[in-house]
């Protein structure tokens, strides 16, 4: 891995050396060009010193011969020379020690940034994919939902000059039966950074509540009728006071025998993106979720496609009862002599 990314700096700096001077043409000053090429060389060496393979030791190697050579064209006197080297050793020596140090702190940093995105990646693989030092990086995460489906994480970070930046990452439900994939963006930005089970939610169709670290929590839900260039579906945001689930559920026909922990407990679900059920009757559930400005709705299914009006769920309820008061028995009780 090093030997392909060592390839790629020495390529990029030619290119980039070529564009400017194909710019400037005989503008450019020559001096100017040397004095970069060593400073590239010096950074080659504080990067790629202390690699175990031969192939990237091989070209440090030719770096340094050419950069001798350049030092020697540049600085005639042999003892100004050696001094030039004696100080650019101790000099790299140091810059080595710092850029030790700012790497770790990057690497803590993207730490706890991907913790607290909520996405679950080893320490470890962090560490590896950050010290390879390569203009992008990419971190993934899959975890299957069920037979069929499973949950695709994926960081994307652009490495800048103070290191690896990571603000968002991308979700997707991969369908494998049916072949399709259903993705959304979740970022800072527009405060939509959830964690990856609240998108596996958004993604079904749920709505989560969004508890900011800094203002008001709000309402989210995809709608999937938007999507940006790319296909991902976009988020929505509601105001938190769009919806009051206590109301809803003292409203809800279903929910009327329901003890306050119980309430307590849906609601908990319904802002998780959860559909949870209660029973109605003796041996029927109902399925509930959560609906910015439309309140709670009643589903007869766990995948919230039959909605049950209010007057259905109210006789649905009564009916119910009924049948369960009329299959009670009757204890007979023995008449006195």
């Amino acid at each position: 891995m090093e030997e392909e990314q060592i390839f790629r700096d020495i390529e990029k700096f030619e290119n980039q050396e070529k564009r400017v001077n194909g710019l400037f043409g005989d503008d450019r000053n020559t001096a100017e060009n040397e004095r970069e090429r060593m400073r590239f060389y010096d950074k080659l060496n504080r990067k790629y010193g202390n690699s175990p393979s031969e192939a990237v030791q091989r070209m440090l190697r030719k770096a340094n011969h050419k950069n001798r050579e350049l030092r020697r064209n540049r600085i005639k006197n042999p003892i100004l020379r050696l001094f030039y080297a004696v100080f650019k050793k101790a000099q790299n020596f140091a810059l080595v020690r710092m850029d030790a140090r700012k790497q770790e702190r990057n690497i803590q940093n993207m730490m706890l940034a991907i913790a607290n995105m909520g996405i679950d990646i080893s320490d470890a693989e962090i560490r590896s994919k950050m010290i390879q030092d390569a203009d992008k990086m990419r971190l993934t995460r899959t975890e299957q939902i069920d037979q069929d489906r499973r949950l695709d994480v994926r960081i994307d970070a652009q490495k800048t000059d103070n290191g690896y930046t990571a603000e968002e990452y991308k979700a997707s439900i991969v369908d494998t039966r049916e072949g399709n994939v259903k993705s959304v963006l979740l970022s800072p930005r527009n405060n939509t950074l959830v964690p990856p089970k609240m998108a596996q939610r958004l993604l079904e169709g749920g709505t989560v509540l969004h508890k900011k670290h800094n203002g008001d929590p709000i309402w989210l839900t995809c709608d999937f009728n938007d999507k940006d260039a790319k296909g991902n579906i976009k988020v929505k945001s509601y105001a938190y006071d769009s919806m009051n689930l206590q109301n809803e559920l003292d409203k809800c026909a279903a929910c009327k025998k329901l003890t306050e922990g119980e309430k307590r407990q849906l609601i908990d679900k319904l802002e998780n993106g959860e559909r949870p059920s209660i029973p109605v009757g003796k041996d029927k559930r109902v399925y509930l979720q959560a609906k910015p400005h439309n309140g709670v709705q009643v589903y007869e299914d766990k995948q919230c496609k039959q909605k049950l009006d209010p007057v259905t769920l109210q006789r649905k309820y009564e009916a119910k009862l009924t049948v369960a008061k009329s299959e009670r028995v009757i204890p007979k009780v023995k008449a006195r002599r």
